[in-house]
């Protein structure tokens, strides 16, 4: 768990993020990191390696960011 997530956490069930299309808590968007991470890994997506991100303005969109950050990439927003 990144240090990030660690410090979302303590924010328990506080809203961390709203959009049309809803909310999420801090738990649910360090779940969201979990499983964008796993993503990544399975695309085999490592430390050190650019990514280019074009990306609607979505609450999933933050999650897959911070997946990103916490796996290593170099993050290149495109949008």
């Amino acid at each position: 768990m990144s240090w990030a997530q660690q410090r979302f956490l303590q924010f328990g069930e506080r809203l961390a993020a709203v959009n049309e299309s809803g909310s999420v808590s801090y738990v649910e968007l360090v779940r969201s990191i979990d499983r964008w991470r796993e993503v990544i890994e399975s695309w085999g997506i490592v430390a050190g390696d650019r990514v280019g991100l074009v990306a609607d303005h979505l609450i999933d969109t933050v999650a897959l960011l911070q997946a990103l950050i916490d796996t290593g990439c170099i993050v290149i927003p495109l949008s």
